[in-house]
């Protein structure tokens, strides 16, 4: 019988020269420490020996690499680098509290982040992306030595590198700030979450810089509180119409010339008491006109002067309802043209009815009534006072008559029945006939 060398059969033989070569060795690392010596097996999820960081696996590229070290861009928890040394292994931080103070209370004694000897290590879930605190930057922003937005006395970390979770984790952002996802405070978003003192009907814009936030009234309501932390439903809204002399003048002189004209108006409403001074301030009525400039109506008119227009909206608790309605001030021409110091200033004229001073007209037959005798076409000047409710805007209502020379004489709003009523005069040869429609608004 043939024996073999090595006692096995050639197959066999090639079957365990086989197992030897699968076989892949294990890196071990052995840290001598005196006379104790620690062995360390990169991939088993615990960081001994040499390693600083070891997340069970032998790949690269997922923080820890295949030799179980910390890779570029990638730090420890609860660890810091130096600003200037992000590669550099750096070293565990603990916060903690100083109770050496005579305080009663020891949770009143600042936190304080400790920087400890220990370099930093971790294992699989420790391990994170670092990210810059800039600390000088951010300063200021905190009240340092003082209670701050979330009551937490603490004194912020120094510059350096840290886990981009560690910011968010362990100490708070500035007032008004906070950390999303690392250690760069953003501005919070205040009006989005209704953190503000805003109006129902007001909006809210966030300020760039993040320090806050601004309210404004909505356009169709009117301002009865600074910054649209009031915004009325009802008011008044009166319309001027001035002319400006000067062919040559530049506009942006006019528009200077008509704002400062404005002006006048509101404090002479309020020396008569039109505006009662006891609610409502001028800088008030000019923030309820934010969205109502003054307006360039006509740049030549045939007298060869431009057109102006001012829109004033007051809230109605502010007004003296009384004297509107009575509207004496708006009457008389000369006595409004005399408040402007400026004689290239005027109110524009219109012809109004006696009796129905909104209503415009031409001719005294323009303002029959029951009567055709109880209405004159007079002059007055170019002004109209309107009370809105509901936020109501100054589009005007668009209503036209046809047939046999009809023509829509007036439209007014009737709060009582809410309804319009439209006045309309129908011409046929040589009679003339009124008639008044309702027109009921439903809601």
């Amino acid at each position: 019988m043939r024996k073999y060398a090595n006692s096995l059969p050639p197959r066999v033989q090639l079957c365990v020269l086989v197992a030897i070569c699968a076989y892949t060795p294990r890196i071990e690392f052995t840290l001598v420490a005196g006379a104790v010596a620690v062995s360390a097996t990169c991939g088993d999820r615990h960081v001994n020996g040499l390693e600083n960081c070891d997340d069970g696996n032998r790949f690269n590229d997922d923080g820890c690499s295949a030799v179980c070290s910390l890779e570029t861009g990638y730090m420890c928890d609860s660890s810091v680098r130096q600003h200037d040394r992000v590669n550099e292994i750096g070293n565990i931080v603990k916060w903690t509290r100083d109770n050496s103070s005579t305080s009663n209370v020891a949770t009143t004694n600042p936190l304080t982040l400790t920087v400890l000897a220990t370099k930093e290590s971790c294992a699989r879930d420790n391990i994170c992306r670092h990210e810059i605190w800039q600390a000088d930057l951010w300063a200021a922003l905190y009240n340092i030595g003082e209670h701050n937005a979330t009551n937490v006395n603490t004194i912020i970390p120094p510059r350096g590198y840290y886990c981009s979770r560690f910011c968010k984790e362990t100490f708070p952002a500035p007032p008004g700030y906070e950390f999303k996802t690392g250690c760069y405070p953003t501005p919070k978003p205040r009006c989005v979450r209704g953190w503000t003192d805003c109006d129902s009907n007001a909006y809210c814009l966030d300020t760039q810089s993040g320090s806050g936030y601004t309210c404004r009234c909505d356009a169709n309501f009117f301002v009865s509180c600074a910054s649209g932390t009031k915004c009325d439903r009802s008011g008044i809204e009166l319309i001027f119409n001035l002319t400006v002399a000067g062919r040559d003048t530049p506009q942006n002189d006019m528009r200077h010339s008509v704002t400062n004209a404005r002006d006048v108006l509101i404090q002479h409403l309020f020396f008569l008491g039109y505006i009662k001074s006891t609610v409502s301030t001028p800088s008030l009525i000019v923030e309820g006109v934010l969205d109502y400039p003054v307006e360039l109506i006509n740049a030549a008119t045939s007298q060869g002067e431009a057109l102006w227009r001012i829109i004033l909206r007051i809230p109605r608790d502010h007004a003296n309802t009384t004297k509107f309605e009575t509207a004496g001030l708006f009457n008389e021409h000369a006595i409004l043209s005399a408040l402007f110091e400026s004689r290239e200033i005027a109110v524009q004229e219109a012809y109004r009815c006696s009796q129905h001073r909104q209503r415009a007209c031409s001719h005294d037959i323009d303002c029959v009534g029951e009567r055709v005798d109880d209405g004159k076409c007079i002059r007055v000047p170019d002004v109209s006072v309107r009370f809105l409710s509901a936020g109501g805007s100054t589009s005007p209502l668009s209503v036209t008559a046809t047939g046999f020379g009809s023509s829509v004489m007036s439209v007014d709003y009737d709060v009582s029945y809410a309804a319009f009523r439209v006045r309309i005069r129908l011409s046929h040869t040589l009679s003339v006939v009124c008639a008044c429609v309702v027109i009921c608004v439903c809601g």
